[in-house]
């Protein structure tokens, strides 16, 4: 298993660097939308090169670029989105609709239930069907939860059965608290 692990532009520096440089809107849409034509060359490179299956993850941001990805391309063997959802409709980006059209059952999202900026309940219920996990946490605290975040990347990136991404017997996550604190 091969797995791209994504960074958003410009999240190399403080909040105030990140908000000075995105701080238009069409700033921000360009950059979610143009970073899915790296990733799916990345995973065509990477399939050329003999890797059989690749996973797509990231955090906040990146988790939205892989759940673009996935509506657009579905190219990946499966997607692992951390603090993010495909439900920006409303907001500045629709692709909710394409997402949900994607008959793979590849994708395998954490969320954290005191998220202030990516809503559980809305983005919860925009997975329709795929296996939600979900972490008693914040956005920040959730992020520095490292023991959660590397259990649920092992779980179904390293828990690889018979080609099918997921827990072992292939039955994903279930949902529930599991530890962190606001």
């Amino acid at each position: 298993m091969t797995l791209i692990d994504l960074r958003a532009r410009f999240h190399n520096g403080t909040h105030g660097q990140y908000m000075r440089t995105i701080g238009s809107l069409q700033a921000f849409v360009s950059m979610i939308a143009v970073s899915t034509a790296p990733v799916e060359a990345l995973v065509g490179e990477l399939r050329r090169r003999g890797s059989p299956h690749v996973a797509v993850s990231g955090i906040s941001l990146r988790g939205w670029v892989a759940n673009l990805h996935r509506a657009v391309f579905d190219s990946a063997s499966c997607y692992v989105p951390i603090f993010a959802g495909p439900a920006l409709s409303g907001v500045f980006l629709d692709f909710e609709e394409r997402f949900r059209r994607v008959p793979d059952r590849n994708v395998f999202p954490l969320l954290a239930r005191h998220d202030q900026f990516v809503r559980f309940d809305r983005q919860s219920l925009s997975y329709d069907g795929h296996p939600v996990e979900a972490i008693e946490a914040g956005h920040v605290t959730g992020s520095l939860s490292h023991a959660e975040l590397r259990r649920h990347l092992d779980c179904h990136i390293g828990g690889r059965i018979n080609g099918e991404c997921g827990c072992p017997g292939g039955t994903g996550a279930t949902a529930g608290p599991r530890g962190g604190n606001l």
